[in-house]
């Protein structure tokens, strides 16, 4: 059984240039000695390109696919190498292949308390809309980061829901810290290039840059009582009758008075946890 390389076929040269995106393609004859030469045999030459080769006239595109056809009736083939610029991979090891990014945006709605001029949002009397509030439509900005991997990584687990501890850096773009939150996280199946093992990852990040932390009215049935280690019910100042809805407080736990939407408190809350995402992949 022996595979014989027999040299490149000078006819078999194409290229396309598709709106900048270029495509090659090279065309090798081989021979074989025996029927039981299978295609994997005569595709493993070491005379053929391999997978992440340079284009020979183009150091921007990369062999991609090897297509092998028997074509004399068993005794001739044809290797045909395809290359493109999409996308450099690597020859040997797959987790250094280019780093993919990209991003888009979703719609969500959200409370809002004040217009866009920081304004409350309140009725003819002064009051602000609590049942329901007011809501607007808000976007999160969205990046996937797409990478190959040699394991499963073990930090998949503690960086689910995560924020950036400090300013980072995903595909040029600096993302101020807090402002990013790891979404989703993807390992696909294992594969195979030139026998090694990878996982295609994928990160999903979206970037809210109001924050990810949430305020809430300070607004309640109870108070607290002149023993500030206990609560009491709040009281309509009229009768001392207990109020039909929860009432204004003052951010320090007593009723506020005059409780017009300007005056309105809140309490910010954090939620989530903070991590440095310089040490995740595609993240500076």
């Amino acid at each position: 059984m022996t595979v014989t390389y027999l040299g490149e076929d000078a006819g078999g040269r194409k290229a396309t240039n598709s709106k900048g995106k270029r495509n090659y393609t090279r065309v090798f004859k081989l021979s074989s000695s025996s029927k039981a030469d299978a295609a994997y045999h005569v595709g493993s030459n070491a005379n053929l390109p391999k997978l992440g080769d340079l284009y020979p006239q183009d150091w921007n595109a990369y062999c991609h696919t090897l297509d092998v056809e028997n074509s004399d009736p068993w005794r001739g083939w044809t290797v045909t190498a395809s290359y493109n610029d999409e996308r450099a991979i690597s020859t040997f090891e797959p987790q250094n292949d280019e780093i993919k990014y990209s991003f888009s945006s979703e719609i969500y709605q959200e409370e809002v308390f004040v217009d866009k001029d920081g304004n409350a949002i309140c009725n003819s009397a002064g009051c602000a809309y609590l049942d329901p509030p007011a809501t607007r439509d808000n976007a999160h900005l969205i990046a996937r980061i797409e990478q190959n991997v040699p394991s499963v990584p073990v930090w998949v687990l503690s960086y689910q829901n995560a924020l950036n501890l400090a300013a980072c850096n995903i595909g040029g773009l600096v993302i101020a810290a807090k402002l990013a939150k790891i979404q989703r996280i993807e390992v696909g199946p294992r594969e195979y290039r030139n026998t090694l093992p990878f996982y295609p990852l994928t990160l999903e990040i979206h970037i809210h840059l109001d924050g990810w932390g949430i305020e809430l009215l300070d607004i309640g049935f109870r108070v607290k009582g002149s023993d500030t280690d206990k609560r009491e019910n709040a009281k309509n100042d009229a009768d001392s009758s207990l109020p039909a809805t929860m009432v204004a407080l003052d951010g320090s736990g007593g009723i506020l008075s005059n409780p017009t939407a300007e005056r309105l408190k809140t309490r910010p809350f954090d939620l989530y946890p903070e991590l440095p995402f310089g040490a995740l992949p595609g993240i500076q």
